[in-house]
Parts: structure tokens; sequence; C-alpha cells
């Protein structure tokens, strides 16, 4: 639904335009005030926190001077410190000097050994002998205690010993109990706002003093309260309900007795109390602002309604005329631009009463037209629908969402003989589901998968339909969505087609051949076999450069240059399975490969061993290389059906997963990221632990004798790792294996494949070339190609032998062709060692692996200027070594 919205007229814009001008001075004074005030206000309740606290805080140690001062005025009692008074007269004396001091709440009389000889309370008797205050009053110092509970009685109290003098033989500790409750009425007096505070902590943290009771003794603000208030003595600090408070912290240094403790006063104010007046100077500059608004757009509707007057009275005219009045115009009359505008609109209205009579000529040809386009659609439709009716594939449209026929050409009833065209049409999905259902060899629910259509209506997808009757054949089935040019989809297309005799073809082409799982070859066997084929071709390419010729001389020599040649392509997927050589990365769907891998199952496994495919449709793709990847799934499948020697289930799945940082535990060479999950899952004998913990080792079988090489597991251990993935197994005896698969999701976008670059015509030169290889063969192949392209070719059997050639002569040698698998020096080695000897001096390496330079670099921190792997034709190795001289060969290889 579309809005129309009314233009704002020129005397609207004009005024906007005023009220904008004059508030903006009043928002920056209004911003820059609000920002100044509060800056004030805060600093000056800061200021009153910080003379508070400083007063309080000064009330808190008179507070400990003074009960100290008291008790030792107490101890110099004569009654009590004289000889010659009995025990009573001492009671009378104590229970006088409590009510005198009227800090103290009760008086007590020990003996040494703890226990009360007078008090004026019993209540709270405890025995002291063994605490470190008792012990410290008997050598003679005065001890106050940290503020502590009496059980059942509310509030804190300071506990104050002291020895009297020796009396008639005998010494006493005299002991005096003070509650903090005075302390505690200073601190709720001392209030700096309406809602503010004072809170007292000693050096632990503990609250000493809290207009809340149910804190004291709790660690409200802290562990360390000494130290952190201490750090921050002033700021703003917020509450376990969220209240932001400013606060002033001050040490308060409380000695008791020999010992200093560090208390923390903490003075807090709530921050919408420091800020109280601010609200007040707001409004003010709110009446401002508004008396300043009120006369700007006063200002603003005189000036803008001069303004407007004259354009107002000709929309007036352009009104009438948009209405037909034919005699509508505007005087030509007023200001140069207005009589300018008039001119101009009246010459347009008598343009326009010209035109109309040719506007409706114009309409009555395009209605023709439009008659003569519709008979042309009538007639194109009916051979549309001719072609549509003569398609050899079966056509079934439904519509979207009801899911009823809209239509459905003969040959899709004649496929699955059921009810013509006219008998489809109208029908509901149910109708044909159920006629459709009975006719598929594996019987499903929704065999054309309304339901996940319904949630994805632009998918498209490919299937095939195995059916039994009216004849056992075999459908492709592909849907797709027919979308309006809006997008909207308005129905699916089904379209089948009979792929019957082309899977009976594919049956006997399966059939004639004979599968075999190549296993894993050790690399340094691939690399020695290299080694020989870099002789063989290496001399052919030689022989083939002769003039000389012999009857049926080429014939052989090309016959064994083209064995040498497919030697080395063998080498290259032996390779392959060690993890040693470059795959064809590219796109890959994982559902695809496995519907061929059951394709070439099927007809020739057990009858008695049923294959159940669970294949997520919305599968994402992967960057692989199929060949090996069917391989994989292959020698799993293979294995799995060994193990079901009776017959059994054979599932294979795969799914969409993310692996997250908490399963990467599961596994050593799991990791995070998207990953596409196939498991091959039997029902078969399966696994002992043992057995397990050797499962992916070259050469272990559990086969018989001949029936098996060891090498299948440990292959698709290898490809699935050089797929950036891993694989897992899960076994139990007697019930059953599954291997698990994780491929990494491709990424969107694939990078654009480089174009190989012509190739070079081969040149020779006269430089100098240093050869490193262990292997006097292909040593001497590469001095006898150098020689051919005239080149000087010097020989080093190792690299130690090639270290002392340079060192003795460092101009003997222009480049270095080094081979990287040597004994005693190894050729990366070799190559940094020469790096050091010459920097300049460039280098190609060769070996009878792949190797990607910037790898190399990465791993080594040296850049070779060159590469070739072995085997080579004479050709390449003149190209590379001419390239590299020419300072065109960085990074080559």
């Amino acid at each position: 639904m579309s809005h129309s919205f009314k233009p704002t007229s020129l005397r609207t814009r004009v005024l906007v335009a005023m009220l904008v001008i004059g508030l903006l001075p009043v928002l920056v004074i209004f911003t820059a005030s609000h920002f100044i005030i509060r800056r004030a206000l805060e600093d000056g309740a800061y200021g009153v926190l910080s003379a508070l606290a400083g007063e309080v805080g000064r009330e808190v140690q008179h507070f400990s001077v003074h009960v100290q001062a008291d008790m030792r005025a107490l101890i110099r009692n004569p009654v009590l410190a004289g000889a010659g008074f009995t025990m009573e007269q001492r009671f009378e004396e104590i229970r006088e000097a409590r009510d005198i001091y009227e800090l103290f709440a009760d008086v007590t009389l020990y003996d040494t050994n703890g226990t009360i000889a007078l008090s004026t309370t019993y209540n709270y008797w405890e025995n002291l002998r063994y605490t470190d205050w008792f012990d410290r009053a008997l050598r003679g110092e005065l001890v106050m205690t940290p503020p502590a509970r009496i059980l059942g009685v509310p509030g804190l109290f300071v506990n104050l010993f002291a020895a009297l003098p020796e009396i008639d033989g005998a010494r006493y500790i005299l002991s005096a109990r003070v509650p903090f409750a005075r302390l505690q009425r200073v601190l709720d007096r001392a209030r700096p706002s309406r809602h503010g505070y004072m809170v007292l902590l000693d050096g632990h943290g503990n609250v000493l003093s809290h207009p809340d009771a149910q804190q004291l003794l709790r660690r409200t603000l802290g562990e360390n309260a000494a130290q952190w208030w201490s750090s921050a003595p002033q700021g703003l600090y917020r509450e376990a309900d969220g209240r932001r408070m400013l606060y002033v912290a001050r040490k308060v240094p409380v000695s008791g007795g020999g010992e200093e403790w560090p208390w923390v006063l903490v003075a807090m104010m709530p921050y919408g109390d420091a800020i109280a007046l601010l609200g007040a100077q707001q409004r003010i500059l709110l009446v401002a602002a508004m008396l300043t608004l009120v006369a700007v757009y006063g200002i603003g509707v005189y000036f803008s309604s001069m303004l407007s007057r004259s354009l107002v009275a000709a929309a007036k005219v352009a009104q009438r005329a948009s209405r037909g009045e034919s005699d509508a115009a505007i005087p030509e009359s007023g200001p140069r631009e207005l009589r300018l505008l008039a001119q101009t609109f009246n010459r347009v209205l008598a343009e326009v009463r010209h035109h109309r009579e040719g506007l409706e000529n114009l309409v009555a040809q395009r209605t023709a037209r439009l008659t003569e386009s519709q008979q042309q659609l009538e007639k194109l439709t009916a051979h549309l629908r001719a072609a549509y009716e003569s398609m050899m594939d079966g056509v079934l449209m439904l519509e979207s969402p009801s899911g009823n026929v809209l239509a459905a050409n003969a040959r899709f009833s004649a496929m699955f003989g059921i009810g013509g065209e006219t008998e489809l049409a109208g029908r509901t999905l149910e109708e044909v589901v159920e006629q459709v259902r009975d006719r598929l060899a594996e019987r499903r629910e929704d065999p054309f998968r309304w339901q996940y259509y319904s949630t994805h209506p632009v998918e498209m997808a490919e299937e095939e339909w195995e059916l039994v009757k009216p004849r056992r054949a075999t459908f492709s089935t592909y849907s797709a969505p027919a979308v309006d040019s809006g997008g909207r989809v308005l129905a699916r297309i089904w379209v089948f087609r009979d792929l019957t005799q082309q899977r009976q073809l594919e049956e006997e082409l399966r059939q004639a051949q004979k599968m075999e799982a190549v296993g894993r070859l050790a690399g340094g066997i691939a690399h020695d076999f290299n080694n020989l084929l870099t002789g063989i071709l290496g001399n052919l390419s030689m022989v083939e450069a002769e003039s000389v010729s012999a009857p049926g001389r080429n014939e052989l020599i090309g016959a064994a240059r083209q064995a040498a040649v497919r030697a080395s392509d063998l080498v290259r997927q032996l390779l392959g399975f060690s993890r040693r050589s470059q795959l064809q990365l590219r796109p890959c769907d994982i559902n695809r490969v496995i519907k061929d891998v059951h394709e070439l199952l099927r007809h020739s496994m057990d009858p008695g061993i049923e294959i159940q495919l669970r294949l997520d449709p919305a599968l994402w793709a992967v960057s692989a290389d199929p060949t090996p990847l069917l391989q994989v799934l292959m020698n799993l499948c293979v294995n799995a059906m060994d193990a079901m020697p009776g017959g059994g289930r054979l599932t294979i799945t795969t799914k969409n997963v993310r692996v997250d940082a908490e399963e990467t535990r599961q596994g050593l060479d799991a990791r995070e990221g998207d990953f596409v999950y196939v498991s091959v899952a039997d029902v078969g004998q399966g696994m002992s632990q043992e057995v397990q913990s050797h499962l992916f080792e070259p050469f272990f079988t559990t086969k018989e004798q001949g029936k098996g090489t060891g090498l299948g597991l440990a292959m698709s251990y290898g490809i699935v790792r050089q797929h950036g993935g891993w694989i897992t197994c899960y076994s139990e005896l007697n019930r059953g294996t599954t291997f698990s698969i994780y491929l990494p999701r491709a990424p969107a976008v694939e990078p654009p494949r480089e174009e190989k670059p012509r190739e070079a015509p081969v040149k020779g030169g006269v430089e100098r070339v240093l050869v490193v290889d262990d292997e006097p063969a292909v040593r001497a192949v590469m001095a006898n190609i150098l020689k051919r392209y005239g080149y000087t070719a010097l020989q080093a059997a190792h690299g130690e032998e090639a270290l002392h050639l340079l060192g003795e002569n460092p101009g003997c040698a222009d480049l270095v062709l080094l081979d990287l698998t040597m004994p005693k020096l190894s050729g990366r080695e070799t190559l940094r060692r020469i790096r050091e000897l010459n920097s300049t001096l460039p280098v190609i390496i060769s070996s009878g692996y792949p190797i990607d330079l910037a790898s190399f670099e990465a791993e080594t921190g040296i850049r070779p200027e060159g590469f070739v792997q072995k085997p080579y034709e004479a050709k390449v190795l003149a190209q590379t070594v001419r390239a590299v001289l020419d300072g065109r060969g960085k990074g080559l290889g």
C-alpha cells in the first residue's frame, strides 16, 4: 500500500528555516550550561563530602583516645589498685565506676587464669586466658580489641584490658566493655545529604558502622577496603541496587594499645542529591528557549506570508487548469519572475489543448494493436500446448501453495499409468500422491517433498525415482518453481525423464569393470621411482634430439617415452594416496558422489545387504577432488559389506554440521567451523578396541590373506586429511561400525583459474651450472642435458661437496641445480648454507614431490628462484634454467 504525502509549501519552509536558525544558539547554550553546571555541582559535592569525612574522622580518633584515657584512669583507682580493700569494696567501686564512666557498658575483674573475680554483669562471661589480648595485658600493656559482636546483644562492642598492680600477692586483669553505639550515633547524625550516609570499615573491609544494622561486620564494599579506598579517595560508586553514589574516602588511623588499625571512613552522597539544582537551572533555560521560539515563530509567520502571497495566487489558477477549465490563465503581472512563470504556463496550456485530439487518436490505435496482440498470444499459447503435449518427458504442475494440479501432460499420465490430463486437472495433492506412492519401489510418505518446498519455495532439485508399476523404470525427476516477473512463486513444475535404458547400459558397463583399491605407498619409494624415471625420460629426450636416425628408431623411442610418461602419471597418483600430490579441487556435491558409489555397488553387492541413503538435500558444497573421494567412500562401503557376510543394512548419511570449541576436544584433528558430515554405518561384526587402535596403520588388515592389502583405510585417512578434513570410527563388537568423515564447507565464490602461459621456445646458454644430486644416473642425465644446450655442467654428489666447491671457488657457478632429498646434508640445509656463502647465487630445487614455493618459503624462510619436479624432460629443465638465468624465474615452479 502506497502513501501520498502533501508537499510542504514555501511559506512553511521559510518558517521552519527561521525556527531552526533561532533555536540553534539556544540549544548550544543550553547544552554547554548543562555540562558546566553539572561539573560545578559534582565538585561542590566532593568538597562537602571531603570536609565532612575529615571532621567525622577526627571524632572517630577522639573516641579511641577517650576510651583508652578513661581506662587508664580506672586502673589508677586506689580502691582497685591499692591493698587493704575487700572484694565487696572493690565490687562497689566497680559499679560506681561503670556509672561514672558513661562509655563503659560493664566492668569485669579477672584473675591471671582468665576466671572472673568480680563483674557488673555475668551475662556475657567467657574465659579469656588464652587470648592474645589477655596475654598482652598480663605483660603490662593497655589493650583495646577491634569491634565485635556479643551473642544475643545488638550492636558492636570494644573491650579494653589492663593489668592492676599486684594486690595481696595476687595479680588481676581489669576489663571494660565499651558499646560502639555512641560512635554509631555520631556517624548517623553526620549525613552529607538527605539520602547520604557515612560508612566506617576496618582494614579487612568489614563494616563497623552503617545505617543498615544488617550490614555490620559484612564485607559489603569489597575484600581489601583499606587498600582500595586509599588508592581511589574519591569518585563514583555504584551500589548493588544500581544507585550511583558520589563518595570521598579518608583513612582513619586508630591506635589499639600499641597497635594501629587502618580504618577507612567513606562519606557517600546519592548522585541525584548532588545535582538536584541542575533540574531548576534546566527549567529556567527551557523557559528562555520557549520564549525565543515564540518570538522567532511570530517573525517567521510575518515574513513567510509576505514571500508566499503571490505564489499562492498563481497556484489557485493552476488548480483551475488541472480541473479542465480551458479559460484558466495566470495574469501576466507582478514581479518579473511571476510574469515569466505566467507566460510559460499559458503557453503550455495552449499546447495541451492542441495535442488533446492527437492523444485520443493515439489511444484508438493502441487499442486496435492490443486486440491483435491478444489474438497472436492465443495462437502462441496453442502452439506451446501442442509442444507441451508432444514432449517425451512427463510434466506435472502444482499450484502454490494449495498443491492442486494445474496441468499434467499425456506423457506423465502414461509414465505413471494414472488418469489423463483432463482427469488430473483440479485434483488435490493428496489424491495424486496416493496414486504415485503405490508405484514407487521405495514407499515415500511425501514423494513430491511438498512440505519441504513449502518452506524452500525457490529451491530447485534433481533426484531419481524407481518405479515398480506399471513397469519397472528409473525416472530422473527435476523440480523447479514457476515465478512471475516479481519473483513470486505461482506454482511448482516436475519434469520426469525416463532413464531406464540409460541405466541398463551403465549397469552393463559397470559390471564389466573390476574395481580394486590402490593403497597408500611409501613416499620414499615414489621418490626413488621418480629418480629412475628422470634418468629414463632425460636420456630418451636426449636421444630424440640427436640427428642420427635408423629404421624404426623413432617409433621405439616414442613407445619408451610414452611408457615413462604413463609411469610418471602413476607415481603422481600414488603420491596422492600418501598426501603428497596436488588435488584438482573444485566445488563438489558429496550427495552426487554418494549416489555414484551407490550405483556402483547396488548391482554387484550381496542381495542380503540393504543400502539406505539419508542425504540432506540442502547439503553444502565442499572444495574437493571427486575421484579420490569416491575411492574413499567405495573403500568404506566395501569394508562394511565384508563385515556383514550374512546380510544386513548399510546406511550412508550426510548433513551440515557446525563444530564448536567444545566438540573439537573429542578428536585430535577436529577444529571449529562449518563442515559437511558423511557417515558410513553397518550392522556387522564390529571391531575390538585393539583392532581400532591400529585401524589406520598401513598394511594392517583383519581379512584373510589375498582378500585385503591393509592399505584401504590408510589411503582413505590420507585423502580426507589432504582435503582439510578428518575421519573417525566408532565400533562395538556384534553391534556394527560407523565411520564419520568431516569435510570443510567450500567458500561461496571459487577463485578464477589461472590460464597457462604459452610455452616459450627452448634456448640454451654458456653459463656454468652446478648439479647437486646423490643419484649418479640423475646427475649424469642432468649434466648431459645442460651440455646439450651449451652450458658448462659441474657435478656434486652431495651437499657437502657442493659447499666445498663453492667455498674454494666462489665464482665457479652461475646457477645451482639442487636436489632436496640427499644423504649427509639435506637439500634444505645445503640451500641455507649456499645463501650464507653467496646470497645472489640463483638456485633451482628439484624433487619427486610437488613443491609450492610460497609454502616452502613459509616453512624454511628461504625462497629458491625456481623448481622442477621429477621426472622431467630435457626441454622442461632447459626452459627453467634459462628463465632463472634471465631473471624471469623469481618464484618459478
